[in-house]
């Protein structure tokens, strides 16, 4: 999903960041200045004042040209390093001249306040962007999605979860699996609706690849995007098992908080996560779709388990590790984990 910053957001976003430079400059000036035996706290407090005003204004503007670069979605470690630096270049210059004018020329020491405050200013402006990250307030898409709910309003049906799943002779729910690519996700899936279909269970199964050729065919692999395609996977689910099916669901879903997000969407008792628990080397033997090679040569960027994080599951209902078990081993033991929540024998 392609979304930009509000004017509102670089707005706010400024103003926190000015209140965490104003301070490190302030403690800066106060020690360097003690070092060379001036110690001024009237100084500290007028370059601290001086750079808060000055920097917030020019903070946003390099917020808002940033944003003729870069769609938020697409934004990657490397882009906030590339970032962090023309600020700090911009940064850096505007308090050596600031310094050099309230210290009366006093220019060694402006170097030395300059130079200190380039190291830390860049440590502090790169954690900064990456907690901005991960605050959703003030993308552009979620405003108008905002705006438009206030128009909807849920209808009720006749027809109920309840007796669909009494139709079907048995409840619905998500059977979620998540592990790296190459793990055996799909293939476990693929072989588990086989044997649910001869129980007569009513199924559907989604699986990552396929998803992404027609329902998010629009969407990357950045962090933005993976959650967004996670996002409507639960919305999907949540509509299939209110339909009454039992939902195999086989995506890498990486992280921990993506997967929660699913489990609050259809609801705890209707979650069931199956970590398939294959460690990387042997994804990477496997590799059937090539793609391990790829990500290695620096071909697919943000590829999980190369140049892009997995989070393990804390507490999965079930986790099998396809070097100890086979196919049908797997099968069998997930069936074991869902034949109490289906209401109905299948052993």
């Amino acid at each position: 999903m392609k979304s930009k910053e509000s004017h509102l957001r670089s707005v706010i976003k400024g103003i926190s960041w000015r209140f965490i430079a104003t301070t490190d400059i302030f403690l800066i000036v106060l020690l360097i200045t003690c070092l060379y035996g001036k110690c001024s706290f009237e100084n500290a407090i007028k370059i601290g004042a001086i750079e808060f005003i000055l920097k917030l204004l020019i903070y946003y503007l390099h917020e808002r040209i940033w944003q003729f670069f870069t769609i938020l979605n697409n934004v990657s470690k490397k882009k906030i390093i590339i970032k962090s630096v023309s600020w700090r270049i911009v940064g850096t210059t505007t308090t050596f001249i600031i310094t050099g004018a309230v210290l009366k020329n006093f220019y060694e020491a402006a170097f030395f306040i300059a130079l200190l405050e380039l190291i830390s200013k860049f440590i502090l402006y790169y954690f900064h962007e990456r907690v901005w990250l991960k605050i959703p307030f003030g993308y552009l898409n979620n405003i108008k999605i905002k705006h438009m709910n206030k128009n909807i309003i849920s209808h009720e049906f006749y027809v109920t979860k309840k007796q669909r799943n009494k139709l079907n002779n048995h409840t619905s729910f998500v059977i979620w699996f998540t592990g790296l690519s190459g793990a055996g996700k799909s293939t476990i899936a693929n072989a588990l609706e086989s044997k649910l279909n001869d129980n007569s269970i009513h199924t559907y199964l989604l699986d990552g690849d396929n998803v992404r050729q027609g329902l998010n065919v629009d969407l990357t692999f950045s962090q933005e995007d993976r959650a967004e395609n996670i996002r409507r996977i639960a919305e999907v689910s949540s509509l299939l098992i209110d339909a009454g099916l039992v939902v195999l669901s086989a995506f890498v879903s990486p992280y921990i908080k993506d997967r929660m997000m699913v489990k609050s969407k259809v609801k705890d008792i209707n979650f069931i996560e199956i970590f398939v628990d294959t460690p990387l080397e042997e994804c990477m033997r496997r590799d059937t779709k090539g793609l391990y090679g790829k990500a290695k040569k620096g071909l697919i960027k943000d590829f999980t388990g190369i140049n892009a994080p997995y989070e393990r599951p804390e507490n999965p209902n079930l986790r099998i590790d396809t070097t100890k078990s086979t196919v049908d081993e797997a099968v069998n033991m997930i069936l074991n984990t869902i034949e109490t929540k289906l209401e109905k024998s299948i052993l």
